[in-house]
C-alpha cells in the first residue's frame, strides 16, 4: 500500500536554508554523527576542526535548539501595569494646575469687578514678572 503525502525531503531541507555553506556543513555533520551515518572523527576531518571543538559546537547547537522548542505561553501577552509612581506624579500635577486655574479665574473676576490687588501682592515698578 502506497503512502499518501509528500516525499521526505531529507538533506535537501538543509540545502534550502538561508545560511552560509559552512554553517550548513556543520549542521549536516552534527546530524550525520547523531544518526550514525559518520563518526565524529570523519565529521571533524570534513569540517577541519578538532573533536573537542566539534563537541562544543554540537552541544551549544543542541542547547539552543532545545530552548527554541520550549513551550511558550498561549494568547496575547498581558499589558504591563501602569507605572504607579508616574501616575501619582501626574495626578498631583493635575491638582496643582486646577488650583492655578481657579486662582487665575478668581483674579479675572476680581479684575472685572474693579477690585484691586492687596498692596503686599503688588509688584514694584520694573520688577520682573
Amino acid at each position: 500500500m502506497a503512502r499518501a503525502g509528500r516525499k521526505p525531503q531529507g538533506w535537501n531541507l538543509i540545502d534550502r536554508l538561508s545560511a552560509d555553506d559552512s554553517c550548513k556543513a556543520r549542521l549536516k555533520a552534527f546530524l550525520e554523527t547523531m544518526t550514525a551515518q559518520c563518526t565524529v572523527d570523519e565529521a571533524c576531518r570534513k569540517l577541519g576542526i578538532k573533536p573537542s571543538r566539534f563537541f562544543i559546537l554540537r552541544n551549544s547547537w543542541l542547547e539552543e535548539a532545545v530552548g527554541l522548542l520550549e513551550p511558550k505561553p498561549t494568547g496575547r501577552p498581558r499589558k504591563a501595569p501602569p507605572d504607579e509612581p508616574r501616575v501619582e506624579e501626574l495626578k498631583q500635577e493635575i491638582r496643582d494646575l486646577e488650583q492655578r486655574l481657579m486662582a487665575a479665574e478668581l483674579r479675572a473676576k476680581l479684575a472685572e469687578a474693579g477690585v484691586s490687588r492687596p498692596s503686599h501682592e503688588r509688584r514694584k515698578k520694573g520688577a520682573p514678572r
